[in-house]
């Protein structure tokens, strides 16, 4: 069972809950050991259990997968919740959430908004 170094990284303050299903979104920021802030953003959850404001650690439930009467509803294609870990929030996220539409950018792009959440939670993750 892997312990937690200095930073959890699921703890946090919930600053926003956007969207309707299915891509519902909640995004938490988090402040690591040298000051840094960090935001996670979970998409394609149901039935929070959080609000804006909320202190969260790593036992609150913050949301729920889809059930099978809401898969049917939106599509299986829901059955998973998306992880990003942003490195700087977007001045208006609807540059990075565009309903009805994908936008592809360069690894660079990505680079300088995202860290890759693999690496990420294994750097700050104790065997």
């Amino acid at each position: 069972m892997p312990t937690l170094k200095p930073f959890e990284p699921l703890a946090g303050k919930v600053i926003a809950i956007e969207d309707p299903p299915p891509q519902r979104r909640i995004t938490i920021e988090h402040i690591l050991p040298d000051r840094t802030k960090v935001w996670s953003v979970y998409i394609h959850i149901m039935a929070e259990k959080v609000k804006v404001g909320h202190i969260v650690n790593t036992e609150t439930v913050i949301a729920r997968l889809m059930n099978p009467v809401e898969l049917e509803n939106f599509g299986w294609e829901y059955h998973h919740i998306h992880l990003e870990i942003m490195k700087k929030l977007p001045p208006f996220a609807s540059e990075f959430y565009e309903r009805k539409t994908f936008t592809c950018y360069t690894e660079d792009e990505v680079d300088e908004y995202f860290y890759d959440p693999v690496v990420f939670l294994r750097n700050h993750f104790e065997e």
